[in-house]
């Protein structure tokens, strides 16, 4: 594995001791970022996976927000591992042999290991301590077999998975620029309740695949899924391997059909402006894409139903605000670091 060390996001003087650590599972490589209490965030490594691990990653199934029931409304929560060194807190299962019930060697959970490993170990280096606790995002909503050897993965190398929920690289990234944005993702609570739910466009582009997904936004930053698609024939790759324009084309109609207004909400409201755009993956920085979904943008909505914000956010100008690259990394660690704050408040407040 190649592991690339880059970025720093934002330049503030921290405090080593008060961040939070998240990892993005893509296709082909995974992403580790830390994002501090100041909110310095920070891209800390990228690693290219192996052969088998891309295989793996590329023959899976992953849901999109479109797929969610009814009940599934809030695509917040992540894959929250926190690192226990009692092994009476492990599963029992995962320290056995499989003749005496223990589980069964999983490719999958090694594959998945070895990169955990990987990020966690850039993830000390860079922050000169013991990680004990991460939020890992994968590229669409993992099916019940990848959580199962995602929590062995992690068990078995020291990590307790306490929660599992609905998540994805691109509402990550949606995160990672209202983290960005506003400071923590935080406004005050008065004001949310004048707000009116708004829509933001998602976007992850690599090698692997071409991701969408659209979200109805609450000021509170709860999303509500409205559709989504993810496609490994429009992926970097594949798109432009042909010089007939089928990629292009290809990659207009998929954007077309997932902006598709007005879009009504759960709470029974009707949208058809977009707010924002978030963009992820290690293609995000591609200017040819760029145009394309300002072009998409432009001739689906118009400019009257597109707000300037989207147009030309700097997270598709430039990369002076979350780097394509790591956002959902770092909207991850964002997650990870809101959790390990409450956890501390709570004990505080068990003290008094």
């Amino acid at each position: 594995m190649v592991v690339l060390l880059l970025s720093i996001v934002l330049a503030h003087t921290v405090a080593a001791a008060n961040f939070g650590i998240g990892f993005n599972l893509n296709f082909d490589y995974a992403t580790a970022s830390v994002i501090y209490a100041n909110g310095t965030s920070i891209g800390i490594a990228k690693v290219e996976g192996g052969p088998s691990y891309k295989r793996m990653m590329r023959n899976q199934v992953w849901k999109m927000p479109s797929q969610d029931p009814p009940h599934a409304r809030q695509d917040q929560l992540q894959h929250v591992a926190t690192r226990k060194p009692q092994i009476r807190l492990q599963d029992i299962r995962d320290h056995l042999p499989p003749w005496l019930g223990g589980r069964a060697p999983d490719e999958r959970t090694q594959l998945i290991k070895r990169m955990l490993q990987s990020l966690c170990g850039t993830a000390e280096a860079y922050t000169e301590s013991d990680v004990h606790d991460i939020v890992t995002v994968f590229p669409g909503m993992p099916s019940p077999e990848i959580m199962e050897a995602t929590k062995s993965a992690t068990t078995s190398i020291g990590l307790h998975l306490p929660a599992i929920g609905h998540s994805c690289a691109p509402s990550m990234a949606i995160y990672a620029n209202r983290w960005a944005r506003l400071g923590h993702g935080w406004i005050d609570e008065n004001e949310c309740y004048h707000w009116r739910e708004r829509l933001v466009l998602a976007v992850d582009y690599s090698r692997a695949a071409l991701t969408g997904a659209l979200y109805a936004e609450d000021c509170f930053g709860l999303l509500d899924g409205i559709r989504g698609f993810q496609d490994t024939n429009l992926g970097k790759d594949a798109a432009w391997s042909n010089a007939d324009g089928t990629g292009r084309s290809g990659v207009v109609e998929a954007l077309r059909r997932l902006l598709h207004m007005p879009v009504v909400t759960d709470e029974g409201n009707v949208l058809d402006r977009i707010h924002s755009v978030a963009l992820s993956g290690e293609a995000g920085y591609d200017e040819h894409f760029r145009s394309i979904l300002r072009e998409v943008l432009q001739s689906e909505l118009g400019t009257a139903n597109v707000s300037a914000e989207a147009i030309y956010d700097p997270s598709m100008a430039s990369e002076t605000m979350v780097d394509p690259l790591y956002a959902s990394a770092i909207g991850s660690a964002a997650i990870c670091w809101e959790r390990l704050e409450e956890t501390e408040r709570v004990k505080k407040l068990e003290l008094r």
